[in-house]
Parts: C-alpha cells; sequence; structure tokens
C-alpha cells in the first residue's frame, strides 16, 4: 500500500503417499488340539492323540504392511514496512497441519484367528465348522487366549487350515484378517513481530550505527494420535492395544537483540563488531526459561 505498510502472503500444500511391506505375521508353537479336524485330516487320529505345535511363517495370508497419506498445509499472513529510514517493523501469523491416514492391511484378529484355527467336526452334519460354532463349545487353546470373542458372534466363525502352504481359504482369510486405519494430526500457530532499527540518527560508530531488534512471538502447537478401532480394543494379534492420545502446550516470548560495529575497512579489521542477544521464555508447561549469548567478530 505505501512504503510503510506492505501485505505479505505465502501457501503451502504437500500431499505424500508411501507404502511400507511388512514381514508376514508368524507361528510359533501354535497349538491344535488332538481334534482338530485338519489334523486328523491329514495325518488320522492315531497319529497327533496329544494334538500338534506348529511353527510356521504366514507367507500366504497376504501382503501385511501399511500405505499412508499425509498432507501438509501451511499459511503465513502479514504485513512489514519503514516507519521512516531508521525503523522498519513486522507483523505475521503463521499456520501449520499436518495429517496422516495409515492403512494397515492384512492383519489377524486375535479372537477371530484362534477360533478359526480351532476347527472340528459338526457330529450333526459332518462338516468342519469352528468348535465355538458348536452349541455351548468355546475355544480351546492352550495357548491361554482365554477372551471371549469381542468382533465376532459364535455361528459367524469360518475353519481355518494352516497345514500347508496355501491351504487357508479365501473366506477363511477374510473372516481372521483385518485392514484398519490409524489417523494423526499435529498443528502449530506461530505469531510474530518486531521492530529492527538503528541508532544512525543520532550517532555513529567508526563501524557504523548500532542496530538492534525488539520483539515478541507466540507458538502454540497441538498433537492428537487416534489409532484404529480394533488396535484401541487390543483385538489384533501382532500389535499392542493402544488408545487415542492428544496434547497441546503454548509459549510466550519477548526478544532483543543488539549488533556494535566498532570498525569496519581499516587496516587489520575489515570487520570488528560486538554483540548480544536475550530471549525470555513463558512454556505453558515449564514454565519460564531465560536464553542468551554475548559474541564477537573479527575479520581482520
Amino acid at each position: 500500500f505505501s512504503p510503510a505498510i506492505r501485505l505479505f502472503t505465502e501457501a503451502k500444500y504437500v500431499r505424500t503417499r508411501a507404502f511400507t511391506i511388512s514381514q508376514p505375521s508368524f507361528d510359533f508353537f501354535t497349538y491344535l488340539a488332538s481334534d482338530n479336524a485338519y489334523l486328523r485330516q491329514r495325518f488320522g487320529a492315531a497319529a497327533v492323540p496329544d494334538g500338534a505345535f506348529i511353527s510356521r511363517d504366514n507367507l500366504d495370508f497376504g501382503i501385511r504392511g501399511q500405505e499412508s497419506d499425509r498432507e501438509t498445509i501451511r499459511g503465513v499472513i502479514g504485513f512489514d514496512g519503514r516507519i521512516n529510514d531508521r525503523l522498519r517493523y513486522e507483523v505475521s501469523y503463521n499456520y501449520g497441519r499436518a495429517t496422516a491416514d495409515t492403512l494397515n492391511t492384512n492383519d489377524r484378529v486375535a479372537d477371530r484367528y484362534f477360533a478359526a484355527l480351532d476347527a472340528v467336526v459338526n457330529p450333526a452334519t459332518g462338516q468342519i465348522t469352528c468348535r465355538i460354532n458348536l452349541p455351548g463349545q468355546t475355544i480351546v487353546d492352550p495357548n491361554n487366549y482365554d477372551q471371549a470373542p469381542t468382533t465376532f458372534q459364535p455361528g459367524q466363525c469360518v475353519p481355518l487350515n494352516i497345514l500347508g502352504n496355501g491351504s487357508p481359504t479365501p473366506q477363511a482369510l477374510a473372516f481372521i484378517l483385518a485392514n484398519h486405519t490409524d489417523q494423526a494430526r499435529i498443528t502449530q500457530q506461530v505469531a510474530n513481530g518486531y521492530l529492527s532499527g538503528d541508532f544512525g540518527g543520532l550517532f555513529e560508530l567508526p563501524g557504523g550505527p548500532i542496530s538492534y531488534v525488539l520483539g515478541a512471538e507466540y507458538r502454540k502447537e497441538t498433537s492428537r494420535s487416534v489409532p484404529s478401532a480394533l488396535t484401541q480394543q487390543g483385538a489384533l494379534a501382532d500389535n499392542a492395544q493402544i488408545f487415542p492420545e492428544s496434547g497441546s502446550f503454548d509459549v510466550k516470548e519477548a526478544f532483543a537483540e543488539l549488533n556494535i560495529p566498532i570498525l569496519r575497512a581499516v587496516p587489520f579489521a575489515e570487520t570488528l563488531s560486538i554483540g548480544a542477544a536475550i530471549r525470555f521464555s513463558d512454556y505453558s508447561t515449564v514454565g519460564g526459561t531465560t536464553t542468551w549469548n554475548l559474541n564477537g567478530i573479527w575479520a581482520p
């Protein structure tokens, strides 16, 4: 609008998509009961009177991994200008936000997995089914998986065969595996203002006028993480239970800086100056802090 007031803005948008492939899930001494239908079908009832322990890399369960979609936006608006030849100012506001949606693929749902593993022959039909689908039955699992089903109802379970590569049916895999999404967001706001000038209108040193800056700043940061519903339930076989988390803090600051140019462009002193700076901060988390420095430059 004039040398005394100039409007400036800045904007940024970034979108990043990435994927990560993880190792397959695995079974390490997972127990199959002696009446497991697939165990008897494969080896015969006489061969497995005590059941069997299975160790297995589940390469045929599909690729596990993460697909991340991240967005970052940032905007700045402000004014600056010259009050006179020796004094200028700037005032600005900055807002930034980053969000992330992370799709986790082909994770095992624990209660479904162990229920599907516990496959038996339905005495009424002669068909293989999950034990939990039969009236009055629960999951037989010496691996200490003793919680009641939380992600399905008895009668919905699809039996799972893990004896041999490629043995699991698509229907069984659809029952035991889940894709689920975690979300996260962080934001930052910064308001800043300062005056900068020099005392050249009053006096100068051989190196030039003494210059200074006086200013203040306010910052606020927030973050929030929301795991998927399955993660919050602790329902996944290979992932820990994690709950939503959020937090924020802000800080108010005042600062000053001084530069004293003693000599300039003379023999043995192309530049000789000393300076000082100080910043007072008040954090909502840790309280007040003071940062300062003294410095000097000699460039012969």
